[in-house]
């Protein structure tokens, strides 16, 4: 009998880890109500510029839909040229995106009677940003500039009074060869000092005496910003690479010349700055119809402040490993993310003094106690948390599905945070698809909204503090 009954809860437990798992069952907080909507739609919700922006003493919402039919408040201002016609904007057509109307990105701030209330609105994509001081807001856009500027990237709008006034930067904010104002990140050291960090073009795209590295440098706040340039290209190519694989590897058309790219920066003090590029290049068998390796190679570039700007003092290469998400957390350490050529992760920090990496840890496991890949998609570094978006594969065993020829696969999503650095994970009751709605990295404060506007009544925006 208790063979049986063993048996029976070992039959019934498999399958109900993989139900765990997919239907993101489970998770606990003390949460709260950070404010409500007067409109499900308010809060919609899309994988990039949308969501909860903590500025020191407000707290905004950015969300975006096509064709709610929804009302702006009569003190809403807009922000963009309401005599335009056009539904498909220059920053659009550049990322081969097309749509048959506007999406409407409305600005909302929360009052003290806990509403969010729309305070601006536009027809276009706009992801915000402040200053770690939250005096200063951006509002990087995909609006166009009027054509006799000759500065071909989409607008910045700038607000130092907290929303009730709104400023166009004139001349082309940080980096001049990014396009589209909304998909530039920017990186903070201090209340003023400011980086834009993009990605280093082709060298052949260059008219500049020097090339540019991809990366613009503020000392007042965007006001005025000068490009990082380097004598030569820092990029690894195609051709320089393949000689870390078989000669029969099939590369197809994947890896352009330079491979998928990934930068991150950290100014470590007044006058030194770190900064990592990653390129991952994929390839196959000869004549299979999947490019199923990766190779990952990365440069660590030593910045340091001269007379005359910032310049490339040295570059160190090294393969096997891409690294991304390099954040610095409100305690001063730097984290990030490195993957490997067989897609394993770690958690990784900074050793100030060798300047060198060590782990902290790896990504939850989705399926525990089964094994399953799990990786990281999206990774907040908080005062004393670490928050993390985490995809996951578990393979089902063939012997189970005789009928196949190849095993199934459950894949699976979830937010976890972590007190240690990564050592160990709690899972929170959060969707990790389009769930997590923001973080305030210092006061490790989670936001989050049940299901999406389109699935679900629920008004309100929840938060809960993690530590």
């Amino acid at each position: 009998v208790l063979l049986a009954l063993a048996l029976l809860a070992a039959t019934l437990y498999y399958p109900w880890v993989l139900a765990r798992a997919k239907f993101e069952l489970g998770g606990s907080a003390s949460r709260s109500v950070a404010g409500h909507v007067e409109d499900v739609r308010l809060r919609a919700a899309e994988q990039y510029c949308t969501g909860i922006l903590s500025s020191g003493e407000n707290l905004w919402l950015v969300s975006r839909l096509e064709g709610t039919g929804l009302e702006h408040p009569a003190d809403s201002r807009r922000l963009d040229d309401p005599s335009s016609t056009r539904t498909e904007s220059f920053a659009h057509s550049w990322l081969g995106l097309s749509r048959s109307e506007p999406a409407t990105s409305r600005l909302l701030r929360l009052e003290a009677d806990g509403r969010f209330r729309e305070i601006a609105w536009m027809n276009e994509t706009l992801c915000l940003t402040a200053s770690p001081d939250g005096r200063t807001l951006f509002a990087l856009t995909g609006l166009d500039r009027p054509a006799d500027t000759g500065i071909y990237q989409t607008q910045v709008l700038r607000s130092d009074d907290q929303g009730a006034n709104w400023q166009a930067v004139e001349g082309a904010f940080m980096n001049p060869e990014e396009t589209v104002a909304w998909s530039m990140r920017l990186h903070f050291h201090g209340d003023r000092e400011l980086w834009s960090v993009g990605e280093p073009p082709a060298s052949d795209w260059q008219t500049y005496e020097a090339p540019s590295i991809g990366l613009a440098y503020s000392s007042d706040r965007g006001i005025s910003a000068t490009p990082v340039r380097h004598a030569e290209s820092l990029l690894l190519t195609l051709e320089e690479i393949r000689a870390h694989a078989p000669d029969w590897a099939n590369w197809g058309d994947y890896n352009g010349q330079h491979g998928r790219i990934q930068t991150e920066l950290v100014q470590l003090d007044a006058d030194n700055a770190l900064y990592w590029i990653s390129q991952s290049f994929m390839y196959g068998p000869a004549d299979g119809p999947y490019l199923d390796t990766t190779l990952n190679f990365s440069s660590r570039i030593h910045l340091q402040r001269q007379a005359d700007g910032w310049r490339v003092a040295s570059v160190e290469r090294s393969n096997g490993e891409s690294l991304s998400q390099v954040q610095r957390s409100q305690g001063g350490r730097i984290v990030g993310l490195l993957t490997t050529d067989d897609w394993q992760q770690r958690i990784v920090e900074l050793d100030p003094q060798t300047l060198r990496w060590r782990t902290l840890g790896t990504p939850p496991n989705l399926f525990a106690p089964f094994p399953a890949g799990n990786g990281i998609s999206e990774l907040r570094v908080g005062r004393n948390t670490v928050l993390a978006v985490v995809s996951g594969e578990h393979e089902i065993p063939l012997w189970l599905t005789p009928s196949r020829s190849e095993p199934a696969t459950v894949s699976a999503s979830g937010v976890y945070y972590s007190t240690d650095w990564g050592d160990s994970w709690k899972k929170l009751p959060i969707a990790g698809y389009l769930g997590l709605l923001g973080f305030d990295a210092d006061r490790d404060k989670v936001f989050w909204a049940e299901g999406q506007w389109y699935d679900s009544d629920d008004r309100n925006i929840y938060q809960a503090q993690l530590h």
